[in-house]
């Protein structure tokens, strides 16, 4: 099987990356991986690719999804990704805003043309932990699934509240 990873920079789809991987045998523990690209066998792909990917700012288009069995759309709170956006990946809170609603386009047409293509929230995850992890991975083919515990990605961001 080959698993595409994708979302918005910021949305924890490394961390999905490595659920994924962990889960279909390339990785013994999901650190192993630190899913920057690609993590193969001869009988499974996972491929990591925020929107845009890389120093490049590459977007990934309809010839890449296609090669895929499953596309999983990582999603996660809109500022709290922007906001980590700028800290990480692009500094100018403009470009860094203009690149999110490109992302948002191409989102929008994985879900409306991929039948493939499945949403994982990283805060659903963060909450219902194995109670959402362990359903989805089964709904992507992988029979024994192992969860994986998920930290609360937005705490950082949600210093206000005192949590």
């Amino acid at each position: 099987m080959k698993y595409l990873i994708t979302g918005l920079e910021s949305t924890c789809t490394r961390i999905v990356s490595k659920l994924i991987a962990y889960n279909i045998g390339l990785t013994k523990d999901p650190d192993d991986w630190d899913a920057y690209n690609d993590i193969f066998n001869d009988n499974h792909l996972v491929s990591h690719r925020s929107i845009p990917h890389g120093i490049e700012n590459k977007y990934i288009d309809d010839e890449f999804l296609s090669m895929f069995d499953h596309i999983i759309v990582t999603t996660r709170d809109w500022n709290c990704s922007l906001l980590s956006k700028v800290e990480n990946h692009q500094h100018n809170i403009i470009e860094a805003n203009n690149e999110h609603l490109t992302g948002i386009v191409i989102i929008k047409n994985i879900l409306k043309d991929y039948g493939n293509s499945f949403i994982f929230s990283a805060e659903t995850a963060f909450v219902l932990q194995e109670s959402y992890t362990l359903p989805f991975l089964k709904n992507i083919g992988i029979k024994e699934p192992k969860h994986i515990s998920f930290e609360n990605p937005n705490r950082k961001y949600l210093k206000e509240l005192g949590i």
